[in-house]
């Protein structure tokens, strides 16, 4: 058997990962991408239910979005409503995803 030697990084991963298009992974991608708090940009976004009301609850919270095909990009603003109504519909995988990132948001209530 071949020995394998693991080292301890020296800075920041840098990189790209493809993934298949699924409403799924769209779902956790524009998640975690939220949790930076730093304009991103997903490319092949899927175009589900789920998505579309994670998009929408996005957008409603002051978010700037441009889509252009399948490339989706997201931009933080620069201030966050105090109020926010949200929906985002019957995807149980959104919404346990969704709370952690609502839970960490400046909003003094949010529906």
């Amino acid at each position: 058997m071949q020995a394998v030697k693991i080292l301890p990084l020296r800075g920041p991963l840098t990189g790209r990962v493809s993934l298949p298009y699924s409403k799924s992974v769209s779902n956790r991608q524009l998640l975690l991408g939220l949790h930076t708090g730093r304009p991103f940009a997903i490319e092949g976004i899927a175009s589900g239910e789920d998505t579309r009301y994670l998009l929408q609850a996005i957008r409603g919270l002051g978010y700037a979005l441009y889509r252009r095909g399948a490339r989706c990009e997201i931009i933080p603003p620069s201030g966050f409503p105090a109020e926010a109504a949200i929906f985002l519909g019957e995807g149980g995988t959104t919404l346990r995803f969704a709370l952690p990132w609502l839970a960490h948001l400046p909003l003094e209530s949010w529906v």
